[in-house]
């Protein structure tokens, strides 16, 4: 099981903006969406394995849950 969990560039960058600290290599809002666009896709470069994306944009309550659903469900567990 593979997670991706996919954010708004721009939303990314206020969450990181909002913890402070300093910018790092790959807080480039360009380079952001290149890799953002790659991981949406990244299902058609692992065909049959099992990718699940996450809104991540969401409050972290909501992600949260929505990752532990994924992963019971991966387990063979009752959602």
């Amino acid at each position: 099981l593979t997670i991706v969990l996919d954010i708004a560039p721009e939303v990314s960058a206020r969450r990181r903006s909002e913890r402070g600290g300093g910018q790092e290599i790959f807080d480039d809002l360009a380079l952001q969406r290149e890799i953002g666009a790659f991981y949406r896709r990244i299902d058609e470069h692992f065909p049959g394995e099992t990718i699940v994306h996450v809104d991540s944009g969401r409050a972290i309550e909501e992600v949260q849950r929505d990752i532990l659903d994924h992963v019971r469900r991966a387990r063979g567990e009752k959602v």
